[in-house]
């Protein structure tokens, strides 16, 4: 599921999206791309636009194939809708549905990882994909 909102209504439709029950929720917000960055630890600088909405802020998140699935989703609406009872910007509001394997949602952000070198001798990467590009190091596992 990805909506389409504004900055002021991403904690609240992430909260309504985690009680409907889904398992986490990406924050895809057009303004990280215009971001300037303190630290390189603990953030990722190599954005790719294409990964972001042309204005705005989407929001992704998996909600499991269930028999409740078609009345989840008109409950998140509803909830969505009544954000602006409490003044909150919804901003375009635009909701689509696709299906994901639950295995891609599970390992998608593995693709955005890079090595984080911290030290000469230590850096930071996924088990398994140490790379020719790195300098030879000491491998330590857990």
């Amino acid at each position: 599921m990805s909506i389409y909102t504004t900055n002021e209504a991403i904690e609240p439709i992430s909260n309504i999206l985690h009680e409907a029950g889904a398992s986490g929720v990406v924050i895809e917000d057009k303004a990280d791309l215009e971001a300037e960055w303190d630290s390189m630890y603990g953030e990722v600088y190599e954005l790719d636009p294409a990964d972001y909405p042309e204005e705005g802020v989407r929001l992704k998140a998996y909600l499991p194939v269930n028999s409740f699935l078609g009345e989840t989703v008109s409950e998140i609406k509803q909830a969505i809708n009544n954000l602006l009872v409490h003044d909150i910007d919804i901003g375009l509001n635009k909701i689509t549905l696709s299906e994901v394997n639950e295995e891609d949602w599970a390992t998608a952000w593995k693709k955005y990882y890079k090595p984080v070198k911290i030290s000469d001798k230590v850096t930071i990467t996924l088990r398994g994909k140490i790379t020719n590009r790195l300098p030879p190091m000491k491998l330590l596992s857990n």
